[in-house]
C-alpha cells in the first residue's frame, strides 16, 4: 500500500528500514500519520484525495518514533 499510493521514494526508503527494526504497531503508526498528514495538506490546499500522494513530501514525519511522544 505504500509504495503504490501513498509513499513518495524517500518516505517508502524510510519506511522500508523501520520495517526492519519496529513492531507492527509502530510501522501502522507510520502509515496512518503520514496518511493523515498529506490528507489534511490537500484539503488546506483544496486539491483533496485527488492529489496524488506520492508527490508529496511531508518534512519531519519519520518512521521513526522511538522514544518521541506523541499526542
Amino acid at each position: 500500500l505504500a509504495n503504490v499510493i501513498l509513499a513518495n521514494p524517500a518516505e517508502l526508503a524510510d519506511f522500508r528500514a523501520t520495517c526492519q527494526t519496529s513492531s507492527d504497531s509502530r510501522r501502522l503508526e507510520y502509515l496512518i500519520r503520514l496518511w493523515t498528514a498529506k490528507e489534511a495538506y490537500t484539503k488546506a490546499i483544496g486539491t483533496g484525495l485527488g492529489t496524488e500522494f506520492r508527490e508529496l513530501s511531508i518534512e519531519g514525519l519519520s518512521a521513526d518514533t522511538k522514544g518521541k511522544e506523541h499526542r
